[in-house]
């Protein structure tokens, strides 16, 4: 989002940033822009939530922002509800990804499901990251299609060209292989995310046990391991010589990985 910001600080808005700031990330925040470090943990936690929600409230109620808006699923909860409470007239939903209640059944399917039409309804306009998420989201009745839109062919905040330079796109690509012990000739899939069931790891990794055996591929995740998985089909993956786990890498990074794997899947999607 960071990008973003700084954009709309050059096209002449006064943007501000709230989140979890962290000492690497205030580093690369410009003076000219103003934020907010407010805790947003990936927690039910209901003493949690409150605080947190209390603490955006008296933001936004002093500052009396033209526009919110939030992404992410916690960030979503906290930051409808501050926003609505304090009267913004433009509260934004990001809607990243998939709805996150399909991956449970019974109470806990019900109460995730629920949490996300309170998102819908306490926000006055949803951008979706594709055509697809808005067609669900509105046939399992979460927001009407009126609020809802994507930007040009879907996506979230678009892609900064520069960070990706095609005449280093072979460097790139040596560079990583060759860090990870792998042939310039070898195919890889690449998936980039938490490496986590919500995620769609387990069905990644299913279809890419079946075509191991027939194939010569390989499968590369990016991002952090959170052993939410099948555990057989982990245990499997980790001591298989097909299967990459890089963990999390910097932002900076990605530019080189993405040039070094043949194909980006994104089973949620």
């Amino acid at each position: 989002m960071l990008p973003e910001a700084i954009a709309l600080k050059k096209s002449g808005w006064d943007s501000v940033i709230i989140t979890n700031i962290t000492n690497s990330l205030a580093e690369k925040i410009p003076d000219d822009i103003r934020y907010y470090s407010v805790p947003m943990e990936r927690t039910y936690n209901l003493n949690t939530a409150i605080k947190c929600i209390i603490q955006l409230y008296k933001i936004f109620r002093k500052e009396k922002f033209d526009v919110v808006q939030y992404g992410t699923t916690h960030a979503c909860i906290f930051g409808s509800i501050a926003s609505f409470m304090a009267r913004v007239p433009h509260r934004i939903f990001l809607q990243w990804g998939p709805t996150g209640y399909n991956d449970f059944t019974g109470w806990k399917r019900s109460a995730t499901k629920s949490v996300e039409i309170l998102i819908g309804k306490l926000s006055n306009i949803i951008r979706a990251a594709s055509r697809k998420n808005i067609e669900e989201s509105v046939k399992d009745g979460l927001y009407p299609s009126e609020k809802a839109d994507i930007i040009g062919e879907g996506g979230t905040i678009g892609v900064d060209l520069s960070e990706y330079p095609v005449e280093k796109r072979d460097d790139f690509r040596r560079e990583i292989r060759n860090r990870y012990g792998l042939n310039n000739d070898d195919f890889i899939f690449g998936f980039t995310g938490r490496i986590s069931k919500p995620k769609g790891i387990n069905e990644l990794l299913e279809a890419f046990q079946k075509i191991n055996g027939s194939r010569e591929c390989k499968l590369m995740l990016i991002g952090p391991d959170e052993s939410t998985g099948d555990i057989e089909l982990f245990d499997w993956a980790k001591s298989s010589n097909d299967v990459i786990f890089t963990g999390r890498i910097p932002h900076e990074e990605m530019p080189k990985y993405f040039a070094a794997i043949d194909t980006l899947v994104h089973p949620t999607y």
